[in-house]
């Protein structure tokens, strides 16, 4: 939805265009009306709309300095002039300010949808723009910054605070760590609408950051989440873990690891899952990291494994009873990956070159195929179905 600020000092004129839009036009809203110039520049103070529509006679302020304000303070927001024959001067300095077209009155239904739509398309561009140019040049350093030291944590924050200017250093956002089998493209169209950049992470998921009113609440942070879920056409809802409000750039890694805790427990509930701090106390608590990774390690440690076939189903048995226990304990995320993963590569540890090349294991990733395992349902699988290529 486009929500539009209309400024009009002629009533009638005023509620005739939001007539036309709201009965016209599906996808944009008149959200912000006014009177006057200076009632315009202060509903611009406090909020921003996506399209400006406004008189160029009006009392106070006139619509170029509402133009003028708007472009100072929003940048690139397409502004459409409304007119009467006897302003053309008015409207080609309106247009060398950067207003995007100009529309007589009366307004015409077909114009104004026209002009409308004009400005949706300016808006999308501009949007996948800003959200294409800093994956290309951030992304390194978000991943480097997951992986790194400090030095890289100060580089990621330097870069980001460069190369987004639509989320500026100090403005409200927050993080989501969404499942990576949603397309990344899917991704970025649905945040046209919104401020926000898409990143890969180190866990398979997609890390997202995405700008955010600074009147929502964390309950609204959650519903609006919600809501994106379900925009995201996909034959399996995606899991969203949700963060806190940051302002700071050099909180962006902290939130996204908190993000990723919310996301984790759909490893145990399933999915879809959306959760983020207010849900926190709806999933059951982990055991501390340490003593999972001692619990996983010991009944890993019981797996006697060898490359008798005959022992196959014993080890099948031992591996179906760990992920039991995983069921009841619910061990961190990372832990159990790592623990199974470590399972896994001891098994086939047992096997010749041979014997690997033939089963057609010789060049694969234990690490990688347990972490795509995305809930303890498919990490549970039979382990004959594993070594036919699972």
């Amino acid at each position: 939805m486009y929500s539009i600020l209309l400024a009009e000092d002629e009533s009638l004129i005023r509620s005739n265009i939001i007539h036309q839009i709201n009965n016209y036009m599906d996808g944009y809203s008149v959200m912000m009306s006014a009177s006057a110039g200076d009632e315009a520049i202060r509903i611009m103070s406090n909020t921003e709309p996506d399209i400006i529509l406004t008189d160029i006679r009006m009392p106070g302020a006139d619509g170029l300095q509402v133009i003028r304000y708007a472009k100072e303070r929003y940048g690139d927001i397409p502004c459409i002039v409304l007119t009467g024959f006897q302003d053309f001067d008015i409207v080609k300095e309106a247009l060398q300010l950067g207003a995007i077209g100009y529309l007589l009155k009366p307004v015409q239904t077909g114009e104004l949808i026209e002009s409308l739509q004009r400005a949706a398309q300016m808006i999308k561009k501009k949007n996948m723009y800003d959200s294409l140019y800093p994956v290309v040049e951030l992304e390194p350093y978000f991943i480097q910054a997951m992986n790194g030291d400090v030095s890289d944590v100060d580089a990621f924050v330097d870069k980001a605070k460069k190369c987004m200017p639509i989320m500026p250093d100090g403005d409200p956002k927050v993080v989501l760590a969404i499942d990576d089998y949603v397309m990344r493209n899917e991704l970025i169209d649905l945040l046209n609408m919104k401020k926000g950049v898409v990143f890969s992470s180190r866990y398979l998921v997609y890390a997202v950051i995405i700008h955010i009113p600074k009147q929502w609440s964390q309950q609204r942070i959650q519903e609006e989440i919600r809501i994106l879920s379900k925009q995201l056409k996909h034959p399996k809802p995606p899991a969203i873990g949700i963060s806190r409000p940051f302002h700071g750039w050099e909180e962006a890694l902290d939130r996204f690891e908190e993000a990723f805790q919310y996301y984790s427990y759909r490893f145990y509930i399933g999915s879809p899952w959306v959760a983020g701090p207010l849900e926190a106390k709806a999933a059951s608590p982990h055991m501390r990291h340490a003593e999972a990774a001692a619990a996983a390690r010991k009944a890993a440690d019981r797996l006697e494994l060898s490359n008798q076939l005959d022992r196959w189903h014993a080890i099948e048995e031992e591996l179906q009873t760990w992920f039991g226990i995983l069921r009841v304990e619910q061990w961190p995320v990372r832990v159990v990956h790592q623990e199974c993963s470590r399972i896994i590569r001891k098994f086939l540890g047992t096997f010749t070159d041979d014997q690997l090349d033939l089963l057609g294991l010789k060049y694969w990733s234990a690490t990688q195929w347990v972490v795509k395992k995305k809930d303890v349902e498919r990490a549970a699988i039979r382990y004959d179905s594993f070594l036919a290529g699972y």
